[in-house]
């Protein structure tokens, strides 16, 4: 495997798992049950939610896919800058990780395996053989070169 893809593995993989982190400290309130506090979840809340506020910005000709796909992967961190606010919450919440540190390492390593499992899944068959992996591509092809949704 080249080192180039190397790197463009690490920038979906590095990302996903830093924002999962990020998100911790709100997603542990919305999933008080789960033993990770919803690390998992967040990572997979956060992929949603900001699919789902790119298409609608797109849609409503808010905000042009070429500046929303850089603006809007900034709001995590500025969450966690809220809600992070008091003191009081840092020191509780790192109370929280010790205290849960054998679940946050576990689902690390659940989430770490399967995309590298999937990644692998990928680079044994990287060809393009069917007619829907092309069609895929053409419509990636058109949205990179469009500004709002739909696409003319």
């Amino acid at each position: 495997m080249e080192l180039y893809s190397l790197f463009l593995i690490a920038i979906w993989l590095l990302p996903i798992w830093i924002y999962g982190w990020i998100l911790l400290p709100i997603t542990r309130h919305i999933f008080p049950t789960l033993p990770d506090g919803g690390l998992a979840a967040g990572r997979l809340l956060y992929l949603m939610l900001v699919s789902l506020l790119l298409f609608w910005t797109a849609s409503l000709h808010l905000i042009p896919l070429t500046i929303s796909c850089w603006i809007l992967p900034l709001a995590p961190p500025l969450l966690l800058l809220i809600f992070t606010r008091n003191a009081s919450r840092i020191s509780e919440f790192r109370c929280w990780v010790i205290s849960r540190r054998k679940a946050l390492i576990l689902s690390d390593i659940v989430f770490a395996a399967s995309f590298l499992f999937f990644i692998y899944l990928r680079l044994c068959q990287p060809e393009i053989r069917e007619q829907e992996k092309p069609m895929d591509s053409a419509i990636i092809g058109v949205l990179a070169r469009i500004l709002y949704l739909p696409s003319d």
